[in-house]
């Protein structure tokens, strides 16, 4: 879907005001629960509006946006959006990590079909007998949508089998804040951690091995991400793909709409068939979500097996 770039934040800083922090985040209660519970894709334009905006509410009512921009007119929107476009071309991270996204919803509720949970995240009877803890990260997590709509089914279904799950959600410093507090309030903390990883060549090995000590055994088994190819920045797109190498699982699963910006995620495709077997899952796929089935043509996702070991 289209993203409403005039209407994303810029940045964000604590409220000072402990009773109003306070009374924010009780009001936050709902989220993730709620979303769970609402998962299919909004297919009008005033409904993406609607549910960026409650998203927005509901995961960021704790900070302060800066250069928000109420203004109304249409030229000042359009020189604004036009703006925000050249903006997010040149910057590796624009604002959408504080915005929930359709392929993040869709990203959960594939990886929760029963079939999907045996193959990718170790809940077959087979893993769990054999004592088998599966470690996840997620990519550009933002607001940490995509794994804590999945961890409580996972966890579950886990259990049920005498296994283990443990995620890593993972984005920039300045997401970081936002993220650990929707760990903790969605009650996620046991079983998902909060950590910087930058596809930039400057930190990306280092934070790839902060990322891999946080598990124990250091290694990572699938790596998941949603709407990760959203610029017309090439850089950008080929460091994620670098990154996505470096973490060394044996499967990476992501969710993309396509609309974003279609290059990009042919992109990414290109730069990764050295490594991974890719099967592309659209909404003809029987296993494709029932209740997200009708009006997401859009969307695509990426089932990727790694075919090269990782070189050490």
């Amino acid at each position: 879907r289209s993203l409403n770039r005039h209407n994303t934040i810029n940045g964000f800083e604590e409220e000072k005001e402990e009773d109003d922090c306070h009374h924010q985040m009780k009001q936050q209660q709902k989220t993730l629960s709620e979303f769970n519970k609402k998962i299919p894709l909004i297919s009008s334009s005033k409904g993406k509006e609607e549910t960026q905006k409650e998203a927005k509410n509901a995961f960021a009512a704790p900070f302060k946006r800066k250069n928000f921009s109420s203004e109304e007119g249409g030229d000042r929107e359009e020189e604004e959006e036009e703006k925000t476009r050249r903006k997010d071309d040149r910057d590796p991270v624009p604002e959408t990590g504080f915005t929930i996204w359709d392929a993040s919803l869709l990203l959960a509720a594939y990886l929760k079909r029963e079939e999907k949970m045996e193959q990718f995240l170790g809940a077959s009877a087979a893993s769990a007998a054999a004592g088998k803890t599966t470690r996840v990260v997620e990519l550009g997590a933002g607001t940490g949508a995509g794994t804590l709509l999945l961890v409580e089914s996972v966890v579950e279904k886990m259990r049920e089998r005498n296994g283990d799950v443990r995620f890593v959600v993972t984005d920039l410093d300045v997401v970081l804040h936002l993220l650990r507090h929707n760990v903790r309030e969605s009650g996620a903390s046991e079983f998902v951690s909060v950590q910087r990883l930058e596809w930039g060549e400057t930190r990306r090995k280092e934070d790839v091995e902060s990322v891999k000590t946080l598990l124990s055994p250091s290694r990572i088994d699938l790596v998941i991400g949603a709407d990760l190819c959203y610029t017309s920045n090439e850089e950008v797109i080929k460091n994620l793909a670098d990154t996505v190498k470096l973490c060394g699982s044996r499967a990476c699963v992501m969710a993309f709409c396509r609309e974003h910006n279609p290059s990009a995620v042919d992109l990414f495709e290109s730069l990764c068939e050295d490594t991974f077997r890719i099967k592309k899952v659209t909404n003809t796929d029987p296993l494709w979500p029932e209740h997200v089935r009708e009006d997401s043509d859009d969307f695509v996702i990426f089932e990727m097996t790694r075919c090269v070991a990782l070189d050490e």
